[in-house]
């Protein structure tokens, strides 16, 4: 990494949009040693800290060319453990693992861990929190994703991420974070959802097509079920674009998006997954991709987007209102998936599953930097509309107006002054 990447955001056209503000003098004093790269072959990594999800960077270690298809950085597979196993069938017609992986998994029955592989039997196993092996449980190869044409495999090769590539990963991860929420400052995060309409003249289609094969299908598939190469590495799952269901809406909940809901998601990306900010591609490419994608699902032929929720100024922030929202946080029963302390731990938080049965992890709200976005407007159309897909529900019809701004700023209030990656305080 050192020779192509380097750790410097150098000021030339266009750098500070990509990667953020430009080094400052002394920035670097107390690195050692220093890491700047003699060459510029590959994009310059000084802000690229939680731009790309620990996932992502998962996949693109094992093969760039998954998330990244014009790459020319070489795989780093030496980084990773394989192994290769046989796929044994219980009773119930089952697959199950040998005990030969105890060394990665404690076999304890009382807990199963679903593994996904993709067509090629490749499925990646997510390291445990402290990067150490063994993981609790037992593993399970799971072919859900496939719905009625699953894969025929008899054998499947896991791969585990080793103790350095993880510490290279969180390495990775924080370069630009001791900078401040400086991303969330950015144009493409603060952009809103414009009122457009896209066309869908065969010109904007094969632009769209041309943009999707070029940048989503290793992770949403050619067929835009979500099921490409690289969605074996993702938690959680690539969106299933042919089902017409999106988590970020200002429609109703049940709706289609607008054109802008789409398009402000494909700019901004979504914080914490492996879905990235594709701000850096020209406008009329994010609107083709926009209008190919809604080719892969039915439901745009019979239906159209309700119009959109209607969310007024925000009442001003008080010290009274963010107590009341603490109070509601615990009475609209929120704790019961993101937890007591808004860490994504509450009690039902290991249950938990999307509407394909997927498993998926209540956001962690004490880091901040929101999926949906991090301002007390995007958490109030979050508790209004919900979010599609998921166990988030519109709480629209059972909280007030005012009860969902309180628990907004309440919301917001678990973040201030905490790291974004540990979620523990920093220092004023």
């Amino acid at each position: 990494m050192l020779y192509c990447h380097s750790q410097y955001v150098r000021p030339v056209a266009g750098e500070d949009r990509r990667w953020g503000p430009i080094s400052e003098a002394g920035e670097y004093a107390f690195d050692r040693p220093p890491l700047l790269s003699s060459r510029r072959i590959g994009p310059d990594l000084a802000r690229v800290g939680l731009k790309y999800g620990d996932d992502w960077h998962y996949a693109h270690y094992w093969d760039p060319r998954l998330v990244v298809p014009d790459s020319i950085m070489p795989s780093f597979k030496w980084l990773y453990t394989r192994v290769r196993v046989l796929l044994h069938t219980t009773e119930t017609g089952a697959p199950m693992m040998p005990p030969e992986l105890r060394a990665y998994f404690t076999m304890s029955a009382e807990t199963s861990i679903p593994l996904y592989p993709n067509t090629d039997g490749l499925a990646f196993v997510a390291p445990p929190a402290n990067g150490r092996w063994p993981l609790d449980g037992t593993p399970v190869i799971d072919l859900k994703g496939f719905g009625d044409h699953p894969p025929t495999l008899t054998r499947v090769t896991l791969v585990f991420p080793t103790h350095e590539l993880v510490g290279l990963v969180r390495y990775i991860q924080r370069l630009g974070t001791n900078r401040g929420a400086w991303r969330e400052m950015l144009e493409s995060q603060t952009v809103g959802a414009p009122a457009m309409t896209i066309p869908s003249s065969p010109e904007v289609l094969r632009l769209g097509r041309e943009v999707y094969d070029a940048r989503c299908v290793g992770c949403h598939g050619k067929n835009g079920d979500g099921n490409g190469p690289a969605a074996t590495f993702l938690s959680p799952r690539p969106r299933n674009l042919t089902l017409g269901v999106f988590k970020f809406r200002t429609t109703p909940s049940g709706s289609l998006p607008t054109d802008g809901d789409l398009y402000r998601t494909v700019t901004r990306g979504v914080r914490w997954t492996a879905m990235p900010t594709w701000h850096e591609l020209p406008d009329d490419e994010r609107i083709a991709v926009v209008a190919f994608i809604k080719t892969l699902s039915s439901r745009w032929n019979h239906e159209r987007p309700e119009p959109p929720a209607t969310i007024g100024d925000p009442p001003t922030a008080t010290p009274e209102l963010v107590a009341h929202g603490k109070d509601l946080y615990q009475k609209a029963q929120c704790s019961r998936c993101h937890g007591e302390e808004g860490k994504g731990d509450g009690e039902s938080a290991p249950d938990l599953t999307d509407d394909l049965k997927f498993p998926i992890r209540p956001a962690d709200l004490t880091r901040g930097r929101l999926k949906g976005g991090s301002t007390v407007r995007d958490v109030f159309r979050t508790m209004t509309l919900g979010l599609d897909g998921s166990p988030m529900p519109s709480f629209a019809d059972s909280l007030s107006e005012e009860e969902r701004w309180a628990i907004s700023y309440y919301v917001l209030s678990l973040s201030a002054w905490k790291d974004p990656l540990t979620g523990l305080g920093a220092a004023r």
